[in-house]
């Protein structure tokens, strides 16, 4: 995770909030208190460029109700 954080290379993935939140648990640092601080950690100190497809899909518009 350092090496890709440091080559900038894009993290692309479909509905990966969760993983990201596992992921940055497990092998980076405690969670902080709020989504919001979790996400600005993410971008700034994790992996600072990050896409989800599934964000992309529902706010295109194109795909509808996308949960079970």
């Amino acid at each position: 995770m350092e090496k890709i954080s440091e080559i900038k290379k894009p993290v692309i993935g479909h509905n990966m909030k969760f993983d990201l939140a596992f992921i940055y648990h497990q092998f980076y640092k405690e969670m902080p208190a709020t989504y919001e601080e979790f996400a600005k950690s993410l971008t700034t100190e994790f992996l600072p460029i990050c896409y989800d497809t599934k964000v992309f899909s529902v706010h295109s518009g194109r795909m509808g109700k996308s949960d079970l």
